[in-house]
Order: structure tokens, then sequence, then C-alpha cells
């Protein structure tokens, strides 16, 4: 009806257990981040950053770099 919220939590019953599911769900989605977002990474870098050997720090600054950027990116676009 009109009393029911968009956001499942928010239906719950205002206690401590109801605020022990939140911080669940919010650690939940903090964790999947990075698995979502590892094959657009790898599918990225494949395409666009040279192959180099896992001991060049160069290159290992750069795809830092560039996983910050995209995640920057990201996260513009969302907010």
């Amino acid at each position: 009806g009109d009393q029911v919220e968009a956001t499942i939590t928010l239906n719950l019953p205002e206690n401590n257990a109801t605020t022990s599911v939140q911080v669940a769900y919010c650690l939940a989605l903090l964790f999947t981040y990075p698995l979502m977002l590892f094959p657009v990474t790898s599918i990225l870098e494949s395409q666009l950053l040279p192959r180099s050997t896992h001991n060049d720090p160069r290159m290992k600054w750069r795809k830092n770099i560039f996983r910050c950027f995209l995640v920057l990116c990201e996260s513009s676009v969302f907010s």
C-alpha cells in the first residue's frame, strides 16, 4: 500500500536488529563492488594498456591510476 517503502530495509521496524541488517547490507554492497568491476577492468586493461611483466613498477602504477580513474568516472555517473 501507501505505507510500503521502495527500499526494503526501510520497511523493517526501527531497532538494533534493523540497524545491524542495514550495516550488513552496506558492507555486502561494498565488498561486491570489486567483484563486479573486475571483468570490466580486465577487458579494458587488455585493450588499452600494453602488456608487460609483473615486475614493472611503472605498469603497476599505470594500472592503479587507470583503476582509480575508472572508479571515479563510475561514481560521478551514479551520483
